[in-house]
């Protein structure tokens, strides 16, 4: 990482965001103004073919992998990007957020440029992306599809 990021290990927030914020279920019940573009690829086995949902406004886009695996019951965000202030995540971080309410939040004493917040295993981060003060981008993404 460059000298403008700063690497952030917060498993709390990182679960919460992937368990409960971003679930599918969620993402589909709240934001109908999606529009939904599919693809697929094979699944575990010759049998089983794993759905790729991209969820997509004007602005932010979420994707899913749905397994082809019948006992499997969930689709698994594997990527996100948000650029607009319509998708709040937990403890109020929101696109638009000046970098002092960010560092409150992290209880950081500096925010750089890029802000990269992990879990520990570090399989799933986000990249907080800021300009001008204030945070323009937040990406998601989950490496445990490696």
């Amino acid at each position: 990482m460059g000298r403008d990021t700063l690497a952030v290990i917060d498993d709390d927030f990182v679960s919460q965001v992937f368990d409960k914020f971003l679930a599918y279920k969620n993402v589909i019940k709240s934001r109908r103004s999606f529009t939904l573009s599919q693809q697929t690829e094979p699944g575990d086995s010759p049998q089983m073919t794993d759905t790729i949902n991209t969820f997509s406004d004007r602005s932010n886009s979420f994707t899913y992998l749905q397994s082809g695996d019948p006992t499997v019951n969930s689709a698994l965000l594997i990527k996100a990007r948000i650029v607009s202030s319509t998708v709040k995540l937990p403890k109020n971080i929101r696109v638009g957020m000046s970098k002092a309410a960010f560092a409150a939040v992290f209880r950081l004493r500096a925010v750089p440029a890029v802000v990269v917040l992990a879990e520990t295993e570090g399989y799933q981060r986000f990249t907080f992306t800021f300009a001008n003060g204030v945070l323009v981008s937040v990406d998601f993404v989950s490496n445990y599809m490696g």
